[in-house]
């Protein structure tokens, strides 16, 4: 019996110590249409629609993007709803503090996202080029401890 209440107690316990995993990118590629908020190009919408195939069974229930045309296009082809964001060190705050344990999407821009990554203790923060558009960045927070950087391609 002993064993049975020791297995469902570390069984309750278990979402109290979730990693929280945010997936950064840089939004897909964008329209060089000279507009202030250009949409994505035919390749940008297959980018999106392949961030949204590799983490389809990332169970990603929270998104956030900026307030631009290809951020939140971006983001909305994961199919959750979408949360705008203006700083990225409010953002890692709000993350940290309300998003605990879940896995995030955020999307932002070549300048933004390396400054979220920093903002979530991550020293040596990617460097994005103007013309990256493949980076996946992978934030993992720990409850205890430091949090960790993969950088993937897609």
């Amino acid at each position: 019996m002993r064993k049975l209440a020791a297995a469902l107690l570390v069984f309750l316990a278990l979402p109290l110590f979730a990693d929280t995993v945010v997936f950064a990118v840089r939004h897909a590629e964008k329209a060089a249409d000279g507009s202030k908020d250009p949409a994505l190009t035919p390749e940008g919408a297959a980018r999106a629609a392949s961030l949204a195939k590799i983490l389809r069974d990332a169970n990603v229930t929270v998104a956030y993007s900026t307030a631009t045309t290809r951020t939140r296009s971006t983001a909305k082809a994961l199919g959750v709803a979408v949360t705008e964001y203006s700083s990225s060190a409010d953002l890692a705050k709000k993350i940290l503090a309300e998003d605990r344990g879940k896995n995030v999407l955020v999307v932002g821009h070549s300048n933004t996202v390396p400054d979220l990554v920093k903002a979530f203790g991550i020293a040596a923060a990617p460097e994005i080029g103007d013309n990256d558009y493949d980076n996946l960045f992978i934030v993992v927070i720990p409850d205890a401890g430091a949090a960790r950087l993969i950088r993937l391609h897609y």
